[in-house]
């Protein structure tokens, strides 16, 4: 299994990293990048994380 490293929007202090196996969906926006994964957040919805880095270096870094 291999793992991207991103920086969850906010705080440049919390990691997080994410299987690009897992990916579902990338949407940009203007100050953050959302992933959507497979997993599933505590109200059983799809787990999206917000990241600060732009939508080139997210995809950059899930197709390495």
């Amino acid at each position: 299994m291999r793992l991207a490293k991103f920086t969850y929007i906010g705080t440049a202090e919390n990691p997080v990293f994410i299987n690009p196996e897992q990916v579902v969906s990338v949407t940009p926006f203007e100050k953050y990048t959302e992933i959507l994964t497979t997993g599933f957040g505590s109200d059983g919805q799809g787990k999206a994380i917000n990241v600060q880095e732009d939508v080139n270096r997210v995809l950059a870094l899930l197709t390495v």
